[in-house]
């Protein structure tokens, strides 16, 4: 879908979509358009389909949430983050991952490859990710 990004369940992101539009008159973006749409947990969909091999996340400023209803350690998860408005938020989402699994190590792509040679952990990576400061990137988690 063309403009999927416009698509959220976050009120943070949709606040941004907002400002962007009234700075730049190009977005297109009609804030009056509302769906009511079913949501799950990532444990549901385990407990009802099986562990996976890899879990992307990709909900336009709701990683959080998605990432917080995950109770269990699975092989490789990837989310998507724009920095740094959601700085805080992604902070939340390496700590709850952490939470899960204390060896868990990370990664990030701002484009199309890994940026760091290693997975490593959770300080190294906050420091890492804050001296680069890509404007959107892709996490990787390996539990």
């Amino acid at each position: 879908m063309e403009d999927s990004g416009y698509s959220t369940l976050s009120e943070k992101w949709m606040g941004m979509l907002t400002n962007a539009k009234n700075n730049a008159q190009e977005l297109k973006i009609n804030s009056k358009i509302q769906y009511d749409v079913e949501t799950t947990t990532l444990d549901a969909l385990i407990a009802q389909f099986g562990m996976p091999h890899y879990i992307k996340i990709d909900v336009e400023g709701y990683e959080l949430r998605v990432i917080r209803s995950l109770s269990c350690a699975v092989r490789i998860l990837s989310f998507e983050v724009h920095l740094p408005e959601f700085m805080e938020e992604t902070v939340d989402c390496l700590r709850h991952l952490i939470s899960i699994n204390a060896l868990s190590k990370f990664n990030f792509d701002a484009g199309k490859d890994l940026i760091l040679d290693h997975f490593c952990g959770i300080n190294e990576f906050i420091v890492l990710l804050n001296k680069a400061q890509p404007r959107g990137a892709e996490i990787y988690c390996k539990m």
